[in-house]
């Protein structure tokens, strides 16, 4: 089984399935046309990740779209539950072991619990949960150095697919540049690698991923994830290393007055964003080591543990 599903335009959603689906498998959506349950899942996983929608929206988007009764408990499903392929019977318990499930691994004991075909359920809640939770660390690492050489070169391979994708303005809800704003010049030589990785921009995938960003005509947006504020546009200087930077000045958009502080602040950030991988985790751990000093709640040499890593509001570990 294989599909894509992309949502850039909200009121369209484009899906492609490839599958050997029996008969029992699909079922008539609104317009007459064979659907799965994969579009169900798919369009979930979107709402989830690119809209950072609750799960109460997601339940009352699948019963009020799809018609599947979400209103049992997994209590309830456990006691006469058995093995079935049907999408019909498959989908609804895997979305409920989701809504019940606390955190990742809850999600997955859950779903496990429930029986029947389960590693087909617990596949798809699992999908639900790592759009939601986050997959933690050292459980994705443990999984990786199970899998055989041959599917981690398979693996590699969508994950490099996947870095190639560049972001775009459509990938993200976002709010314009304000008229309340401020210029200043940046001074800064980026390498052609740099602008490389910098013009991928940046999809965010968890909630401490804080900033979607995209490049469009050498012009750079940054926006804060949650509510999709623009605060920073530079428009980059092919060649050059003076770039002119437009900085929201909107108080209840944006607290900081400071032109060298913005300058130092969007310095750090490019520090990141044009590292080949975005690490946006330790970044977010930066920014708020970096915040709690400036406000005087820790100590400037307070040294932050981070399973086993340090940060000391600076770049390098």
């Amino acid at each position: 089984m294989y599909f894509q599903y992309n949502r850039r335009d909200e009121k369209f959603f484009s899906f492609i399935v490839k599958t050997d689906f029996s008969e029992s498998h699909h079922r008539f959506d609104r317009r007459g046309r064979y659907v799965s349950g994969f579009r169900e899942l798919a369009e979930s996983l979107c709402g989830i990740r690119e809209r950072r929608v609750s799960k109460s929206y997601i339940k009352k988007y699948v019963i009020d779209n799809f018609g599947y009764n979400l209103s049992r408990t997994c209590d309830e499903i456990r006691p006469t539950y058995h093995h079935v392929e049907s999408c019909q019977e498959t989908v609804p318990e895997a979305i409920i072991a989701f809504l019940e499930g606390e955190h990742f691994t809850d999600v997955i004991r859950t779903a496990v619990s429930l029986g029947g075909d389960c590693d087909t359920l617990t596949d798809i809640a699992t999908a639900m949960g790592e759009a939601y939770y986050g997959c933690p660390k050292e459980l994705m690492k443990e999984c990786e150095d199970r899998i055989e050489k041959s599917m981690q070169e398979v693996l590699g391979g969508f994950v490099s697919a996947r870095q190639g994708v560049v972001a775009v303005k459509a990938d993200w809800k976002t709010e314009p540049m304000p008229d309340h704003k401020e210029t200043f010049i940046l001074k800064r030589h980026f390498t052609e690698e740099e602008l490389k990785n910098l013009r991928r921009g940046n999809v965010p995938k968890e909630m401490e991923d804080k900033w979607f960003f995209y490049i469009k005509r050498n012009r750079l947006y940054a926006h804060r994830s949650w509510t999709g504020i623009m605060i920073y546009m530079v428009e980059l200087t092919p060649g050059g290393d003076e770039h002119k930077v437009t900085v929201n000045r909107l108080p209840e958009q944006y607290g900081c007055t400071s032109i060298e502080e913005d300058r130092e602040k969007l310095n750090n950030l490019l520090d990141w964003w044009t590292e080949e991988i975005y690490d946006y985790y330790h970044e977010w751990l930066e920014e708020t080591v970096n915040y709690l000093k400036r406000e005087g709640r820790i100590p400037d040499d307070e040294e932050i543990e981070d399973g086993g890593d340090k940060t000391k509001g600076s770049h390098t570990d």
